[in-house]
């Protein structure tokens, strides 16, 4: 890619174009979908961008001084020492240059973040409530229960005595 470069601003022209230029060079070797994505939805009216892309231009002027600064490794055999020089100062200055919008970027990652954090904690809470709401709508309460229980049991005892003195009586016994 910088084969023919010969000078710090050669190469670092060759560089910077590759990872700007439209539908073309980083664009084109991208393998994520170029396209904005779709918010994501964290809840009821709640959504969330999902943040930048390594298309963001405040990436691409990152990863543009990174690639000046791994040049110096060897791939120049034809760059003299100050030119090497030159090319080391136009990627940190690039670095530079991107800090501010990285920074931008992890903030706004930061506040997405706290907004999934929040909308988690809302729905935890919110599932909670649900979950006690139907315990007690379908549990029963055992001293409730029990008293029940012994309140029909007393009725069927005296339903059985009733039933087997009922069943004792005879014509032939009412008759004595």
């Amino acid at each position: 890619m910088t084969a023919g470069a010969t000078t710090a601003a050669d190469a670092a022209a060759i560089v910077e174009a590759y990872f700007t230029a439209p539908s073309g060079g980083f664009e084109a070797a991208y393998l994520g979908d170029p396209a904005s994505l779709d918010p994501v939805l964290l809840g009821e009216g709640e959504s969330v961008d999902p943040g930048p892309t390594a298309l963001a231009p405040e990436l691409r002027a990152a990863l543009s001084g990174l690639a000046m600064g791994a040049l110096l490794d060897g791939d120049l055999p034809g760059l003299a020492g100050s030119e090497r020089g030159a090319l080391a100062r136009r990627g940190g200055e690039a670095l530079f240059g991107a800090a501010a919008g990285l920074v931008t970027l992890r903030a706004q990652t930061g506040v997405a973040e706290e907004r999934i954090e929040r909308t988690g904690a809302e729905n935890a809470a919110q599932r909670t409530a649900l979950e006690t709401a139907r315990s007690g709508i379908t549990d029963a309460d055992p001293f409730t229960t029990a008293t029940e229980l012994e309140s029909v049991t007393a009725q069927l005892e005296i339903l059985f005595s009733l039933t087997a003195r009922v069943s004792q009586l005879s014509l032939s016994s009412f008759l004595r």
